[in-house]
């Protein structure tokens, strides 16, 4: 919440971790959070948690003032609480609120971004699992998923003529893969990618992340809970080794902790390629060495570190001089 001072979103989300001074991650019991006095319940995640809160109509005029506040405490006499003033402006059902982009993410398979971003208006109560879908058709793929885009939705298999006909598994993920004895499964087909292809435990997830300030965090809840807010990038990736844990996703609190060390957060890179690709498009782009060095050993590699992350993002201006010329000639 810092630096957030009003919102247009009636279904917010809240997302909390609290560490004690030795760097554990504290469960739910040791947190409060309360809006406006009444105490909310039931977070989903672990150990970053989600706080589902729903902003009634203003009492009087088109906005209104609320108090969030959270308290952590760590059972050894230490404890933290701090308060947040937001402002909610109402925006009708159906009504955009702000703008977040779907990014495609295969880097587990040797395939980067295979498509430009998507920018999806974020319109007031519509679930989240309706922005992969408008993204995936606009790509040109189909795709298959269980419940429904209201209740329960899980993406199962997207799929494109030809689309995996050249997967490339990085190598030392596939190390970890054999190391630690999964069961594998083999290729589905050469058109889709989905659950249960290479590994038993493989499949499509999603992570959150704001596009200033990055952190992304893996939802405890599938895409039809979820609700997008303005700015936020929506990230779907395949997970190899299976349930995130080479996607640095940390689901130790139940099963596998994840096995990608000390990679970083690909957010600023996620949205700079992005941008990249909008201004001067693959064809200048894949030409350029420094943007295709970036591509490839960087943002293509799952276990790229926060370091190697900034020193691309750092490079950005180099390639824009690079490409200056080129650009102008088209």
């Amino acid at each position: 919440l810092e630096g957030v001072t009003e919102t247009t979103n009636r279904n917010f989300t809240l997302t909390v971790q609290a560490t004690a001074y030795t760097g554990r991650s504290l469960p739910e019991s040791n947190i409060q959070v309360y809006l406006d006095g009444k105490r909310v319940l039931q977070p989903t995640g672990n150990p970053v948690f989600e706080y589902q809160l729903r902003f009634p109509d203003p009492f009087s005029g088109d906005s209104e003032a609320h108090t969030i506040s959270i308290r952590a405490w760590d059972g050894q006499g230490n404890s933290r609480y701090v308060s947040y003033r937001i402002i909610y402006r109402f925006v009708d059902t159906g009504d955009v609120i702000g703008t977040a982009y779907v990014v495609l993410d295969i880097t587990t398979m040797g395939m980067g971004l295979p498509e430009e971003p998507f920018a999806v208006q974020v319109r007031q109560n519509v679930p989240a699992s309706y922005a992969v879908m408008e993204a995936l058709e606009e790509w040109g793929y189909e795709y298959e998923y269980s419940g429904s885009p209201d209740v329960g939705f899980y993406l199962r298999r997207i799929s494109r003529a030809g689309f995996m006909d050249y997967p490339d598994i990085p190598e030392n993920l596939w190390a970890k893969i054999l190391r630690d004895g999964l069961n594998l499964t083999g290729q589905h087909d050469p058109d889709s990618l989905g659950e249960f292809d290479y590994t038993q435990g493989s499949g499509w997830m999603y992570s959150i992340a704001d596009r200033m300030t990055g952190n992304p965090s893996f939802p405890g809840v599938g895409a039809a809970d979820w609700r997008l807010s303005d700015g936020e990038v929506m990230r779907w990736q395949f997970t190899v080794w299976g349930y995130g844990a080479d996607l640095n996703a940390d689901n130790s609190a139940w099963g596998q902790p994840s096995i990608t060390g000390n990679s970083g957060d690909k957010t600023e890179l996620t949205v700079m390629i992005a941008e990249l690709r909008q201004v001067y498009g693959d064809k200048l782009l894949r030409n350029n060495k420094t943007y295709f060095d970036i591509y490839r050993d960087v943002l293509c590699n799952p276990l790229a570190t926060q370091e190697e992350l900034d020193a691309a993002v750092a490079k950005r201006s180099q390639i824009e001089e690079e490409l200056k010329d080129a650009y102008a000639a088209e």
